[in-house]
């Protein structure tokens, strides 16, 4: 079996694929009289582009037995496009690159493709390219290109007094995975380490007035040593000792307040029904907390 072609038609199948064929896919504002006909074209319907890359990679990332194919297709996905609404960004198109198992059966690549289609459907996403291969590992590469909404949020911008907020709850990610190096077995089936939580809607209506923004992917602690070496302040924890702020993949969002948006804030988050923290407050100083390396 030709796994790549066969992949390759069954993901164009989906219908979630749009100007695959050329070498490179072309965006134009005017599509018609670029291509004439031959080739193709697509039109540019993104005024302020974002792009983001990320990998997922069997044996640095995951293991085969952890996740099914649909999982590790939609985890792949997830952890991407919580990049790009980070930014206070919509997620339009990916650049798709696949390294398929050589011992993958044509069960394991349906499975796979419909873990993509469930993500790109949800999250009205075109695959307008990329590239494929057999390997002795499976892996991913996505790239994502995105849309800004209004005001974009980056990882500088914070003040001295700021709130430190973070969504949801932390933890679980990094517990699920100690028992599943440890024994093999999953636990908590529910757990965000096998499919993050996106906060599309409560990240666009906070950005407009929150001062920084970022996804937790390597642990609170490792993100607030990073946006405190950026921003050359401190991000002063009330608990800096509790080991849930070394958890990583949880991909809830990890942002910066004034005092006065406090209420305005918890408002909006039992609107989208969010639970939020304020989990410190941003000094004079720098940061120096203990970290996990992830990956």
């Amino acid at each position: 079996m030709d796994k790549e072609s066969y992949f390759l038609q069954k993901l164009i199948d989906t219908g979630i694929t749009k100007g695959i064929g050329d070498d490179a896919v072309v965006f134009s504002n005017n599509p018609i009289s670029l291509h004439k006909g031959r080739g193709l074209c697509l039109p540019n319907d993104i005024a302020s582009p974002v792009y983001a890359m990320d990998m997922f990679w069997e044996g640095v990332h995951f293991k085969k037995e952890w996740f099914s194919a649909r999982e590790i297709a939609q985890k792949a996905f997830l952890i991407n496009i919580s990049d790009i609404l980070a930014m206070n960004a919509i997620p339009k198109y990916a650049l798709l690159g696949v390294c398929i198992p050589k011992d993958a059966t044509k069960d394991f690549i349906d499975d796979f493709i419909f873990g993509i289609k469930k993500v790109c459907n949800e999250f009205c996403i075109k695959i307008i390219g990329g590239d494929t291969i057999c390997g002795r590992e499976f892996g991913i590469s996505i790239s994502m290109i995105g849309q800004i909404r209004s005001k974009p949020l980056f990882r500088v911008g914070a003040k001295i007094g700021d709130l430190i907020i973070h969504t949801g709850r932390v933890g679980g990610s990094y517990a699920e995975l100690k028992k599943l190096l440890s024994t093999g077995a999953r636990w908590d089936k529910k757990s965000r380490f096998y499919e993050p939580i996106l906060r599309l809607d409560f990240i666009y209506a906070i950005a407009r007035f929150a001062h920084l923004g970022i996804d937790i992917s390597d642990g609170i602690n490792a993100e607030l040593n990073r946006l405190s070496k950026i921003n050359k302040l401190f991000f002063k924890l009330k608990n800096p000792h509790d080991k849930i702020y070394q958890s990583g993949e949880e991909y809830e969002m990890l942002f910066c307040i004034s005092p006065k948006d406090y209420l305005h804030t918890k408002k909006i988050a039992n609107l989208y029904r969010v639970s939020i923290s304020c989990i410190g407050r941003v000094v004079r100083g720098k940061n120096s907390y203990r970290t996990i390396l992830w990956h």
